[in-house]
């Protein structure tokens, strides 16, 4: 017997903002390796590096982001007869294409070419596996270090790993106990990261493990889960992000504090502070998703730009790092200065390339590879939030 049709989700008509957050969220990690990650001289540029570290951040936003969408969409598609079976296809539908196609240009074309052979290609080919099934997260926790090109992957292993256990939950536990889960995973995750590294575990490791970094998809998934306890869903998600703010805002500055005054904090007291920036991203989305038409918050997120950026995120978060990678290898930057004077220009020069290209190949993969597979999502909808999820 069929369900009936369920209720419109909270904030499923809210797509321009989810895009422009996803839009801040990658322009984010692109600021980290087209800038955070060059050298540039001066003390300008030293302080520019430093503003673009915090970049990293915006992996965590769209963890929270995840979580929030992903836990909404499960929560609003409970009753269907359907539920494992069109959130598994939806999903990868969207994930795998772009994911497995990249792997089998870089795996298996490119070093069939003798003109791209090289000793890093070589390094990921020998540890192709894990690529496959989503383990490179842990690879490359296991070993402390990274794999040339794809080493951005971890997120993508994590975001699989949640999205592979998570809807048997959604689907076991009422409400009121999800909550309880969301709120005890993130507290979880955040004390192993501190415990392990207090315990003098690589900080690798304590980034990249699955089990170390669900904070942001739990914190994401309680907002998600709290705001459809009762009526009036974004009011209640207003004061939620209030609260959030408080907390993350008291705690980042707790933890940054031996810092200002010059003092080298613990290791575990920089394992908790990203805990306290995914509470302070969890309050920007909130903000984000109740914000008045007016405020300067909407108007930002609801720009071209950020829209834009939102839309192929997916692509440009797969294919910018590649290009970073390929750029800091092979010296690029002091090719560009032999043609372009001064210290600011090439570094200018070639971020600019950097994310033309980035920008170039994630349109061209959606237009032409992805939307071949995007289109067949249709025919696996359980309910209406559905469309909150590109």
């Amino acid at each position: 017997m069929r369900a009936a049709p369920a209720a419109p989700a909270p904030f499923s008509g809210y797509l321009p903002v989810l895009d422009g957050v996803r839009g801040i969220a990658i322009a984010m990690v692109m600021a980290l390796h087209f800038i955070g990650e060059t050298a540039f001289a001066g003390r300008a540029g030293r302080r520019l590096l430093q503003v673009a570290a915090y970049g990293g951040y915006g992996v965590d936003l769209f963890f929270v982001l995840s979580g929030f969408l992903i836990t909404g969409i499960l929560c609003d598609a409970r009753q269907s007869s359907r539920y494992f079976r069109d959130f598994y296809a939806r999903r990868a539908l969207r994930i795998f294409p772009l994911y497995y196609g990249v792997l089998f240009v870089l795996l298996l074309v490119l070093p069939a070419i003798p003109a791209f052979r090289s000793e890093a290609i070589d390094a990921v080919r020998s540890h192709q596996a894990w690529l496959w099934l989503y383990g490179l997260n842990f690879l490359q926790a296991w070993e402390g270090q990274l794999l040339p090109y794809v080493s951005h992957f971890w997120s993508l292993a994590i975001e699989e790993h949640f999205y592979l256990v998570w809807p048997l939950i959604v689907w076991l536990l009422p409400r009121h106990r999800l909550l309880a889960v969301c709120a005890g995973i993130a507290v979880v995750s955040t004390t192993t990261r501190v415990a392990l590294a207090w315990w003098g575990v690589n900080d690798i490791a304590l980034h990249l493990m699955t089990f170390t970094r669900l904070d942001g998809l739990c914190t994401g998934a309680f907002l998600a889960v709290y705001v459809r306890e009762q009526l009036e869903p974004a009011a209640r998600l207003r004061r939620a992000g209030v609260f959030l703010l408080i907390a993350g805002g008291t705690g980042a500055l707790l933890t940054m504090a031996p810092s200002a005054m010059n003092q080298a904090p613990l290791p575990a007291m920089l394992a908790a502070r990203p805990s306290f920036i995914v509470l302070l991203l969890a309050a920007f989305v909130a903000f984000g998703l109740t914000s008045d038409a007016r405020a300067p918050l909407h108007g930002l997120l609801t720009t071209r730009g950020m829209r834009v950026l939102g839309k192929y995120s997916y692509g440009l978060y797969v294919f910018h790092a590649l290009i970073a990678d390929f750029m800091l290898r092979h010296g690029t930057l002091a090719s560009i200065g032999r043609f372009v004077p001064g210290v600011a220009g090439p570094f200018i020069v070639q971020v600019g390339l950097g994310v033309t290209l980035s920008m170039a190949l994630a349109v061209l993969s959606y237009q032409y590879y992805e939307k071949r597979f995007l289109v067949l999502k249709e025919r696996f909808r359980s309910g209406p939030s559905s469309r909150a999820l590109p």
